[in-house]
């Protein structure tokens, strides 16, 4: 699924949208909410360095890993490779 795929099927199934600028190495930032939840996903279609990715926060504003739960245990630099999801991958 393309940046733009993930952004249109969570916008018809409800999720708000809001654009945020964004820095020189992850670019804007569109983010989709949950209404019921308060679940964010974090999408950087167009980063300045590296892949297009996005990022799961829960209401809290944790990020999540790909097993839905914040990785509590890990260094913050493993914390940004759990909750670092490219496109494509």
């Amino acid at each position: 699924m393309s940046p733009e795929e993930l952004i249109s099927n969570l916008e018809k199934s409800g999720w708000t949208k809001t654009i945020e600028p964004g820095g020189k190495k992850s670019g804007p930032a569109t983010i989709l909410t949950d209404p019921n939840t308060g679940t964010k996903v974090r999408i950087h279609a167009t980063p300045g360095e590296g892949n297009p990715y996005f990022r799961v926060q829960n209401k809290g504003g944790n990020y999540l890993g790909d097993d839905g739960k914040f990785p509590s245990n890990a260094t913050k630099e493993e914390i940004g490779d759990l909750t670092h999801f490219e496109f494509g991958k």
